[in-house]
């Protein structure tokens, strides 16, 4: 017995050492921000989510080289619902949004390597208060205008508004500039070319400026973009095709955040993948409502 106690102190004081050094990498965080919990083991490269009617969990997916998996979460970070989604193929899903029936719209945009011929958005139906183990969906492909092979957009950024599907770009081939350009097309299965709405740069600081995620507020009247260390607000104009001027929040902690959504008008929820001892968490900020 005595041997067994002093392997077991010899082998868990080194694992709680390695614990404590995990933690304290997770940058400190910023006044507004709140950590609500960490995301389990298998959402660490998260690169979506969305609120739905109906269902009380928060939708989620991972990126490239994960399962073709939809993720129902509660707030404390467990998994209730993990359904296979057929018809779809996670070659880059990069986020989530969802329509006012609660269908849920997966952006198989990723283009990091800019050698994509197709791109494609899987509509899937509502999940509802009793989740199957399996969906079928169904497929929006898209090509952007003016090009059949090798599009030169990667986006990481799609909402939907008034059935119409919304693409916010990352980046552009031939700009080292981060523009942002909004593409739009229907939100019914077919074959489309993306139709151009406008573009915008939101600041000129590199890879601060590069969309990973978007949404908008259950009232329609607020347009969100996320950045690994911004939240971007404006006033959403997209039933003109038109894009308003954006304000910058700058969360002052930086980590790969990829995932945002709305639970109010006056909340949001934001996630980042687990990234060398950080990420992995699931936030809540505030808006201030007040101005």
């Amino acid at each position: 017995m005595r041997l067994f106690v002093f392997f077991s102190m010899k082998w868990t004081l080194p694992i709680l050492f390695m614990g404590v050094l995990v933690l304290n990498c997770q940058p400190p965080l910023p006044d507004g921000l709140e950590k609500l919990t960490y995301l389990p083991d298998v959402m660490r490269e998260n690169s979506g989510m969305e609120v739905i009617p109906g269902s009380d969990l928060i939708w989620m997916i991972n990126d490239s080289g994960n399962k073709d998996h939809l993720y129902g979460l509660n707030v404390q970070g467990s998994i209730e619902a993990n359904i296979n989604i057929k018809n779809a193929s996670n070659r880059d899903w990069e986020d989530l949004t969802a329509d006012e029936e609660g269908n849920l719209y997966i952006a198989e945009i990723g283009n990091n390597n800019f050698n994509r011929d197709e791109l494609y958005i899987y509509k899937v139906p509502n999940p509802g208060s009793n989740p199957p183990d399996e969906l079928k969906a169904e497929q929006i492909e898209f090509t952007y205008p003016g090009h059949k092979k090798d599009q030169p957009y990667n986006a990481e950024a799609l909402v939907y508004f008034k059935g119409k599907l919304y693409i916010f770009t990352k980046n552009k081939t031939d700009e080292k500039k981060a523009v942002t350009y909004v593409f739009s097309v229907p939100a019914t299965p077919g074959t489309y070319k993306a139709r151009p709405v406008g573009k915008t740069t939101l600041c000129d600081s590199g890879s601060s400026c590069r969309v990973t995620a978007a949404d908008i507020s259950p009232d329609g009247k607020t347009l969100a973009l996320l950045s690994h260390d911004k939240i971007w607000l404006s006033e959403n104009r997209l039933e003109q095709d038109s894009i308003a001027p954006f304000s910058a929040i700058d969360l002052k902690h930086r980590t790969q955040k990829e995932g945002i959504c709305f639970p109010d008008n006056e909340t949001l929820y934001i996630s980042d993948e687990r990234d060398h001892g950080s990420g992995g968490i699931l936030y809540r900020f505030k808006l201030n409502t007040e101005d």
